[in-house]
């Protein structure tokens, strides 16, 4: 699914081939591993016909082989055809990486949260600001019934720049089991403001839709002040529900022993006011369309509407910082892509591929619906080389944007 060579190693590259179950192997790896274990294709596949070519070596590779032998595995690994192109995002005179958008969603009132389930459906959820939240399909449309509408609850208002309102969503790590997920939002009486993280549950006859009745109350913490609210909501790998809760906001944030959130740790980085004044935290990037783009930090700005990025030398521990440019010229000029965005970066997000994502507004409003979610995308992870004449290239975002509506709606 992830591999930008996976339909030329399955030779699928229409969808009107057979299914394969095995990739296509190499004749030299394929002879070598069928004599030392070939047993093992047993439990790797259910292909009677494969199954009954285990005695014969020769006829059990020949099936195994593909067409395009640039792409059988592993030597597709080291092919410079492949990859050379690999491990070098472009970028311009002055070292600004140049990457392209692709516009996901928009019409949405400050879209604070992206998240998905990790259930195996492809679907994500957006969340607005004042207290919806949308299920959207893996084809990207999204379901004309909120997921969850607790905005009679949520304490927000028009006003540009209030910090209050629906501020963060996570899915449990057992969610296809359990069926639960915790939000974060703020409520209010009169004078008095508190946040409210609350466990909901999926309705058992609606796999898109809550509850609303199962909630349950988990924390309530006093706000002393309208802003600084905090709001993510992570799940950690030892299992425990992580809650960013905030510095109490106040003009000069007075609250607290150092007068703010920050205790003696430092920063792995730190920027002055001339690049920007509020971090929208992002995320390392970890999925597989862009390899260029892997072990990449990227962040944003929401003053300034600045995107950035930073690199970890493994060897010094030192980070390498780039800022993020549109690119300019030809670079965006795929079916599809954009090279601009509204420019008040609110959050990030990942899809359940590992893709990366930001939303942004043009009017920082609860209740403005101005809000977009923007697929980052690598323009130069779409240079991978042809396929042989009358073949479809390998698959990426780019190529897919160029292929004919049958081969789009196959490959999704």
């Amino acid at each position: 699914e992830c591999s930008p060579y996976a339909a030329h190693l399955y030779d699928a590259e229409d969808p009107f081939t057979p299914l394969r179950t095995v990739p296509g192997l190499c004749q030299d790896y394929c002879l070598d591993m069928w004599h030392k274990c070939r047993g093992l294709f047993r439990h790797l596949s259910t292909d009677q016909e494969l199954q009954a070519l285990e005695g014969n070596r020769a006829r059990f590779c020949r099936y195994l082989s593909l067409d395009d032998t640039d792409y059988c595995f592993p030597y597709l690994l080291v092919n410079k055809n492949l990859n050379s192109n690999l491990g070098h995002v472009v970028a311009d005179a002055k070292g600004c990486l140049q990457l392209c958008l692709e516009e996901v969603a928009n019409g949405l009132r400050n879209p604070v949260a992206m998240v998905h389930a990790r259930d195996g459906t492809h679907r994500f959820f957006v969340a607005e600001q004042v207290g919806l939240v949308w299920a959207y399909l893996p084809d990207r449309s999204r379901l004309e019934k909120p997921f969850l509408n607790i905005s009679r609850a949520v304490l927000t208002s028009p006003w540009q720049g209030d910090e209050r309102g629906f501020l963060g969503i996570a899915f449990h790590p057992s969610f296809r089991r359990n069926r639960r997920l915790y939000v974060y939002y703020s409520v209010g009486i009169r004078t008095s403001e508190w946040i409210r993280i609350s466990e909901f549950r999926v309705s058992e006859d609606d796999e898109n839709a809550v509850d609303h009745s199962s909630e349950r109350i988990l924390l309530e913490v006093k706000e002393p002040a309208s802003n600084h609210n905090g709001g993510q909501l992570l799940f950690g790998d030892d299992g425990y529900l992580y809650i960013f809760t905030g510095d109490g906001g106040m003009a000069g944030d007075p609250f607290g022993t150092f007068g703010n959130a920050q205790n003696d740790v430092l920063p792995i980085f730190a920027y002055p006011h001339t690049i920007g004044k509020s971090v929208t935290g992002g995320y390392v990037y970890r999925g597989c369309e862009y390899p260029n783009l892997n072990g990449l930090y990227i962040f944003g700005d929401f003053m300034t509407g600045r995107l950035m990025s930073l690199q970890e030398n493994p060897g010094t521990g030192q980070w390498h910082y780039s800022e993020i440019c549109m690119g300019r010229g030809q670079t965006c000029e795929f079916p599809g892509l954009i090279n601009n965005y509204y420019p008040y970066i609110i959050s990030f997000g990942e899809d359940e591929a590992g893709e990366l994502y930001f939303m942004s507004t043009g009017e920082p409003s609860a209740t403005a619906p101005r809000g977009v979610v923007y697929k980052i995308i690598d323009p130069s992870s779409c240079k991978a080389r042809s396929a042989m004449p009358g073949r479809v290239p390998a698959p990426s975002v780019c190529s897919l944007l160029n292929s004919q509506p049958l081969i789009l709606q196959w490959w999704k």
